[in-house]
């Protein structure tokens, strides 16, 4: 069944973008896909090359006869190509000049403009040369900054939801036709009498397999995101000291006078594989300064959003965490152990605060401990589960309406007519998730994460 609902397109426009990084390089890469593909190359390069093979040739301005570059050149015919369509690949010098006389010359023909992000992508699915889920799990390829972001895409890549997915289609699909037969057919007597016990079973099995991936839901979202930690606690605690120890490098201001951070400043760190946001925040007391009072209200917020919550203090102080922290994974950690004061003891606040911890920042007494604890804990909050793979939100939201419908299904329906209604939702949400059926601005707002070139 063709992707979405449609047949196979060809686009009376072919398109043209940089797939490479923009800016100074020494090569850069521009692909073309469309249906004036094959007429481009025969004007810039003389012949069509032979396919799927690097050929060295000279890109020339057909209009001036003027050389563009000495590169090598690509040639894809369709359908065997990444969008289904002909393509072609540019690799050419990586100079600015290069490629702005390139795409100069490329606009002058007819029908021809630069691609919108995710173009190509985008026809690659509507020709059926990936799927949707294919398309999302290359975004997360390409925008991966740590390997468990890389292997999030990878997991993606390799089709393993798509199989589970289809599995539970196909289940629900015979247990569809099993009802109505029996509506299509109830007055003759041959057809043998709608078993609701079946159905009924079949509902409760793939049931209770989307409850198990959905259990893991929110692991997509942080791996994708990433995994937010709030520094908090009463100023002049070290929170900005302890920010710019673990990125390893000066974010913040530091000052012995109180109240010297007064909004929100985050950066993002590579935690042994983990995406990580990191949250420096104004300093937790009472004032009657109107513009600390936002800055400390804003932590609030931000701590109740929060994965984990490092509750910085003086450790002559121990003061303890405030109300608005409830019910958030908190971790005690207490700073500037390094003053003549500090005795080495390593105590916790309480029996039941087993991640306690003393810091210096300054002389980095026990950073390389925080780290791995840090490292630890958000490893096993993202930690995958035996074949359960991380979904993404749209892939969530339509799982949990699957479920509701074969839950009322599972749980007493037994009119043959509502039935088949429930199990007609729960195969649309299949079809759904694997992008056999999508509205407009579903992809819209899949493509919006793709660079132009992809």
């Amino acid at each position: 069944m063709p992707c979405c609902g449609v047949s196979a397109i060809q686009s009376p426009d072919t398109i043209f973008a940089l797939a490479t990084a923009p800016g100074r390089a020494a090569l850069a890469v521009v692909r073309l896909s469309g249906s004036r593909a094959s007429n481009i190359l025969r004007s810039m390069i003389g012949a069509l090359p032979e396919p799927r093979k690097a050929t060295l040739a000279k890109i020339q301005d057909p209009w001036s006869h003027q050389i563009i570059d000495h590169a090598l050149v690509y040639w894809f015919p369709g359908p065997a190509s990444f969008t289904g369509e002909d393509c072609i690949e540019f690799s050419i010098h990586g100079s600015r000049a290069v490629l702005v006389k390139l795409y100069n010359v490329l606009r002058q023909f007819p029908s021809t403009r630069i691609a919108t992000p995710g173009e190509f992508s985008r026809r690659a699915l509507m020709n059926e040369k990936l799927s949707l889920l294919e398309v999302e799990s290359l975004a997360d390829l390409i925008s991966a900054e740590t390997e468990q972001q890389r292997l999030l895409g990878i997991d993606g890549l390799s089709g393993k939801l798509r199989v589970v997915v289809d599995e539970w289609r196909e289940k629900l699909m015979a247990a569809l036709v099993h009802v109505e037969c029996d509506l299509d057919f109830s007055d003759e007597e041959e057809v043998r009498e709608y078993d609701g016990d079946y159905v009924v079973g079949v509902c409760r099995s793939v049931c209770d397999s989307i409850t198990e991936w959905l259990g893991h839901k929110n692991r997509g979202p942080l791996l994708r995101d990433g995994f937010t930690i709030l520094i908090s606690g009463p100023p002049n605690a070290g929170k900005s000291t302890l920010l710019n120890e673990l990125a390893r490098r000066d974010v913040a201001i530091i000052s012995e006078l109180p109240g010297t951070t007064r909004d929100l400043l985050e950066v993002h760190l590579d935690l042994q594989g983990y995406f990580v946001n990191l949250v420096d925040s104004a300093g937790v007391r009472e004032t009657a300064d109107q513009i600390e009072s936002i800055g400390i209200d804003k932590a609030f917020a931000r701590g109740k959003e929060a994965d984990l919550i490092l509750w910085l203090c003086d450790h002559r102080e121990r003061l303890q965490p405030p109300q608005a922290f409830a019910g958030r994974p908190i971790w005690r950690v207490f700073t500037k152990c390094d003053t003549q004061s500090f005795d080495g003891a390593i105590d916790s606040c309480s029996p039941d605060d087993c991640a306690a911890l003393h810091i210096s920042a300054r002389t980095g007494l026990n950073i390389r401990e925080l780290l791995d604890r840090l490292a630890a804990f958000v490893a096993s909050n993202l930690a995958g589960h035996g074949d359960v793979i991380a979904i993404n939100e749209r892939q969530s939201i339509a799982l949990e309406s699957a479920r509701e419908a074969l839950r009322q299904v599972a749980e007493g329906i037994r009119y043959p007519e509502v039935v088949a209604a429930k199990l007609q939702e729960a195969v649309f949400e299949m079809q759904f998730i694997i992008g056999r059926v999508a509205a407009e601005e579903v992809l819209d707002q899949v493509f919006s994460r793709f660079c132009i070139g992809k």
